[in-house]
C-alpha cells in the first residue's frame, strides 16, 4: 500500500487498515455496489480495482499504485460533488451548448447521466447500477433504452439536452408507474 493516505498516529498497520477501507468504500461507489468496505484486500476489492482500472484505462493490475489511488480520489470527488449538487437546475457542458454525446465518449456529462440512470433504475427495480466511469458504453446504452422505452422517446444512441431534462426529472420522482 502506498503512503498517500494519511498516516494514523504514526501507526503503520492503522494507516493501511484506514487505506484499504477509503479505497473499498469508493470502489463500493464507483464500481461494485455490492461491495462492503472491510479492510482487507480480499478479491472482491480486486476485482473491483480490476474493473475501475480497467474502465478508466488504467493499467489493470488490481492493485492500487499512486495513480489509481488518484483516479480514485477523483471519481469519488467527482461523484460527491454530483451527489450534493443534486442535479437540479444543472446543465452539463457539452450539453449546455447545446451538443450531443454519443457512444464511446468519455465526459462528466456523461457520469452525470449515469447517476440519473442509476436512480431510475433503481426506481424501476430492473438491472444493475451502472458504474460512474465516465465513459458512455454498452450498459449505459442499454440503460438509456430502458428509459427512453419508459419515457416513451425515439430508440437512438445520442444524448442531448431533452433527453437529459426528461431523465433529471423523471430519475427525482419519488414513484415512477411501471410501462
Amino acid at each position: 500500500m502506498t503512503s498517500f493516505p494519511p498516516y494514523i498516529d504514526g501507526d503503520r498497520a492503522a494507516q493501511e487498515l484506514y487505506a484499504i477501507l477509503q479505497l473499498q468504500d469508493a470502489l463500493r461507489l464507483l464500481s461494485d455496489p455490492t461491495l462492503l468496505p472491510s479492510g482487507v484486500w480480499d478479491t472482491k476489492s480486486i476485482a473491483a480495482m480490476e474493473r475501475f482500472q480497467s474502465e478508466n484505462g488504467l493499467t489493470v493490475t488490481g492493485l492500487a499504485s499512486l495513480a489509481d489511488w488518484e483516479a480514485v480520489l477523483a471519481a469519488r470527488l467527482a461523484y460527491e460533488e454530483a451527489t450534493a449538487r443534486g442535479y437540479e437546475g444543472y446543465l452539463p457542458d457539452p450539453l449546455e451548448s447545446g451538443g450531443v454525446l454519443l457512444p464511446g465518449e468519455r465526459d462528466e456529462a456523461v457520469t452525470v447521466v449515469q447517476l440519473l440512470l442509476n436512480r431510475f433504475l433503481t426506481l424501476q427495480r430492473e438491472g444493475e447500477p451502472l458504474v460512474l466511469s465516465g465513459l458512455y458504453d454498452e450498459p449505459t446504452a442499454l440503460a438509456l433504452r430502458r428509459f427512453r422505452r419508459y419515457a416513451h422517446l425515439p430508440d437512438e444512441d445520442r444524448i442531448d439536452l431533452p433527453l437529459f431534462r426528461r431523465l433529471s426529472a423523471l430519475s427525482r420522482a419519488a414513484v415512477l408507474r411501471p410501462e
